[in-house]
């Protein structure tokens, strides 16, 4: 089954138009060595045993000062903008060096809540990498200011998590190799000793909610199908739910000569009820919103793909790091729910049902806004 999200209804003619696709990036953790020339032709050396993907950005957000709120890192340069490096040359030895033997660092991380109240005592562990090396690990603790300062060996990247009672732990990895820029100098990870913000979501009201972990649905093609998110089934006649707080839509063509796949997913909200999307907070152990965003509603959200025989031209989903908020409405009140995660395709039914497979926890007090789940959340 296969995992997609939000797009428009697509026709059939989309198959015979060339679509500009996005490269997503990913990183590794492994410092770099295995000659590799990167998008923009700077010479890396990877690990032979990594996964091929891109070193040097971080797989967290890393944040400017005029940057809005939220995000789970926060950086302050001490010394300036770090200069980028001349695109398709070689990267200086000196870098190649610290990516395989090392180089000195040392950062400042300012833990704070998600509100920006420093948050002292935390405990702050983890470790420099250097190729699995012992030895470069440390723990300590922020002080009232909810600084803590770290000194180190590293080929590129620091990896730590902070906790405390009372908080959400926070997980999460900084790198000082910064690809494209001309991040050493004399031996020293730069810039040298930055200050992070780091985020660690507050406990503050959990509650009991109404939840659904992997939820498999199948219902037949080309009809509007309700679901009922209290009872955790599509209503009658295809299954046993009663009110209809959502609806589903699927539909797919095929078409050959030239040969061309497409479907669409449709999810309605009805009752003057609204869908939205939001992104994850990866880092933290609570990875969503306390509360449903205050913009982005919409009735409905359309999911799908078209596909040539050898490309995939258009694919929205769901994305890994994104879910969704859920506003439904029985009588005069709301009710919230978060989907994490979605998935259709077909089902082992026969060629004309959908199968969907899903997860999320639904507030089951009207009014309420909540969206702090207490326990574990699908």
């Amino acid at each position: 089954m296969k995992r997609q999200r939000i797009p428009t209804v697509v026709l059939c003619a989309l198959c015979l138009i060339t679509v500009i696709g996005v490269g997503w990036f990913v990183i590794n953790r492994s410092g770099v060595p295995a000659a590799h020339e990167n998008e923009d032709g700077h010479a890396v050396e990877r690990n032979a045993d990594a996964a091929p993907k891109d070193h040097g950005e971080a797989n967290v957000v890393l944040k400017r000062a005029s940057d809005l709120p939220g995000g789970q890192m926060r950086e302050e340069f001490g010394g300036g903008e770090l200069a980028r490096l001349p695109i398709r040359e070689p990267l200086p030895y000196r870098i190649r060096h610290a990516v395989t033997y090392g180089a000195k660092a040392k950062i400042t991380l300012r833990v704070a809540d998600s509100k920006g109240v420093p948050v002292a005592d935390a405990l702050v562990g983890g470790g420099f990498y250097n190729h699995d090396e012992k030895g470069h690990d440390f723990k300590e603790r922020t002080n009232e200011k909810g600084e803590v300062t770290l000194e180190g060996t590293c080929v590129g990247d620091l990896n730590f998590g902070v906790m405390k009672d009372g908080y959400y732990s926070t997980e999460t990895t900084y790198w000082f190799f910064k690809n494209y820029f001309d991040c050493v100098k004399d031996g020293r990870w730069i810039p040298w000793n930055p200050t992070v913000e780091i985020m660690l979501k507050e406990i503050r009201n959990p509650i009991k909610m109404i939840k659904n972990s992997g939820l498999l649905l199948a219902f037949p093609m080309r009809e509007n199908v309700g679901f009922d998110l209290e009872v955790g089934d599509v209503v009658a006649p295809f299954g046993a739910g009663k009110e209809s707080d959502v609806s589903f839509y699927f539909d797919s063509w095929q078409h050959f000569n030239p040969y061309c796949y497409s479907n669409r997913f449709v999810i309605t909200v009805g009752n003057g009820g609204s869908i939205t999307t939001a992104h994850e907070d990866s880092f933290s152990d609570f990875k969503f919103a306390y509360a449903p965003p205050d913009s982005g509603w919409a009735s409905d959200l359309t999911l799908g793909m078209v596909r040539t025989k050898d490309k995939i031209l258009r694919d929205v989903s769901l994305g890994k790091e994104e879910y969704w908020v859920v506003a439904v409405r029985r009588g005069d009140k709301k009710r919230f729910a978060v989907v994490s995660d979605f998935e259709f395709g077909g089902s082992d039914r026969g060629t004309n049902y959908c199968g969907v497979l899903l997860s999320y926890y639904l507030n089951p007090n009207p009014g309420d806004t909540n969206l702090e789940i207490k326990g574990h959340y699908p």
